[in-house]
């Protein structure tokens, strides 16, 4: 039987040598192991100068790593963040009982999410103030600039290059106004009747003083192994609270570039040979050998102006787009409709795979099946690129909602491809190269292969074993899954 005991509460302080966390309402609770999973979180406090000293900027743009408040100040009752789901689901209550504007600070996508939520409950009087980035949270032009012109069609009103640096209150400690330093200019006091701050996340306050206190090396985020270890041995963290230690010279390499599931997974199978050890440990890597994680980033949002907001990425640092695309090997981009009809917007990198999915609707997103297509080469979407450019597609939401597109949405496709790489890897004779060795070895030379070299090397694969095999394995695939792809010409009808 599985036996857990949640308790919600914050951590104040943990000790190590006893090996128990104590939490706000003064309870222990005992550990043989630790896992740190806490992440990071938006702060309400203002930027004081000793918050300046320690915050670490992220070479990954403009996500911040920094130590939170080393001295905190009383906030009042009408500023908030929005750090739990049980403070998101009562935002709206809590922005009615505060009458007067309600300013929302901050260019996070939460921030625009929080905008949404206001104008859906009927709140208007909104005004969102956003300090300079270098890179918006879409990464995406004309993502933002249809946004923007939502927020400014339902009455939002925009300030755009502000930082807050000061907040008025009354003798009662209520909060009046609040004081905001543009990028140029003079400063400029701003009456407000709420305040929500959804900027850069740092880590909180409590969390690192309890990592302080535990003498657990941090270096901006807690510092970990490929294992997922801190310097304590029975004290694990993983998720963006962490980071890789400096011997390995990646400090943009973070969790939190990454897929929070794989991570996770990653960190259960380090753990389970603990407590059950027939369960096999993970393969070793090399010394100074990263983890591999290559699921992509997946970020669904609801979006002002009723947009339903879908980016599929790979996991990597954020580079901004038009620099990105400045790269001679960052492949194309293929984007249909615009705010009336949908935004869709594929990026196939140079070997022509489908590398980012960003979708941008008033209709609901097909989220399951649209990130099916992360990975997927263009052949394998009907020839996308030929088809495109012949001007045959003019709505990608429709042309992959068609019924050629349904196997690439099944859950096993993606056996069948390995599959099907797995017998393009065999030799047609022992002791031939096969014909994937050929074609790595031509593209290891040159990534453009010559239109006689490729007919050759079709010539060869149609006279080859291989041939036969993957169209017996594709009818026999199509056979046991006729029920759910019907669409589809079996061996005795091709």
């Amino acid at each position: 039987d599985v036996f857990y005991i949640i308790v919600e509460a914050v951590v104040s302080t943990q000790s190590t040598g006893e090996q128990y966390v104590e939490v706000d309402n003064g309870r222990k609770v005992q550990y043989d192991y630790l896992v740190l999973c806490t992440g990071s979180q938006f702060q309400c406090s203002l930027p004081v100068a000793e918050q300046k000293k320690l915050s670490v900027s992220s070479p990954v743009g403009r996500d911040v790593t920094a130590i939170a408040r080393l001295s905190p100040t009383d906030t009042p009752p009408q500023a908030t963040s929005l750090n739990s789901l049980s403070k998101a689901e009562e935002v709206v209550d809590w922005v009615k009982s505060y009458p007067g504007t309600c300013v929302v600070y901050g260019s996070s996508l939460t921030a625009y999410t929080t905008i949404q939520t206001l104008l859906e409950a009927g709140i208007s009087d909104i005004i969102s103030i956003q300090p300079k980035t270098p890179i918006s949270c879409f990464n995406n032009p004309q993502v933002l600039s249809i946004v923007e012109d939502a927020m400014k069609e339902a009455g939002v009103v925009i300030k755009r290059g502000f930082d807050l640096t000061g907040y008025a209150c009354d003798d009662a400690g209520n909060l009046t106004s609040i004081e905001l330093t543009p990028t140029q200019g003079a400063v400029e006091n701003l009456t407000c009747g709420s305040l929500i701050t959804l900027q850069d996340k740092v880590i909180d306050n409590n969390t690192f003083e309890g990592i302080n206190n535990s003498c657990l090396v941090f270096d901006g985020r807690l510092v970990i192994d490929t294992e997922c270890h801190t310097n304590d041995p029975v004290i694990y963290a993983a998720g963006p609270l962490t980071k890789y230690k400096r011997a390995f010279y990646c400090d943009q390499f973070t969790h939190h570039i990454y897929c929070s599931k794989e991570i996770g997974e990653r960190l259960a199978s380090i753990m389970l040979p603990i407590f059950d050890p027939s369960f096999p440990p993970l393969p070793k890597i090399e010394q100074y050998e990263l983890p591999k994680y290559v699921r992509p980033k997946q970020v669904y949002a609801r979006l002002p102006g009723g947009y339903h907001y879908l980016n599929v990425s790979k996991p990597q640092p954020l580079i901004e787009l038009q620099t990105a695309m400045m790269d001679p090997n960052y492949g194309r981009e293929l984007v249909t409709g615009d705010k009336d009809t949908g935004y869709f917007r594929l990026h196939l990198n140079q070997y022509h795979t489908v590398e980012t999915i960003t979708c941008l609707s008033k209709k609901e997103i097909e989220l399951d099946n649209i990130c099916q297509l992360y990975g997927l080469h263009q052949e394998y979407m009907n020839s996308l690129e030929e088809r495109f450019d012949g001007g045959l597609i003019s709505d990608f939401f429709q042309y992959f909602r068609e019924p050629w597109s349904l196997i690439l949405y099944h859950d096993r496709f993606s056996e069948l491809r390995e599959e099907i790489k797995e017998l393009l890897s065999q030799p047609n004779q022992p002791g031939e190269e096969s014909l994937s060795e050929k074609v790595c070895q031509l593209v290891d030379e040159d990534l453009a292969i010559e239109e006689k070299t490729r007919a050759a090397l079709f010539a060869e694969y149609s006279q080859s074993l291989a041939k036969q095999s993957i169209e017996n394995r594709l009818f026999s695939y199509l056979s046991y899954n006729k029920y759910h792809l019907p669409h589809y010409a079996g061996r005795n009808m091709a």
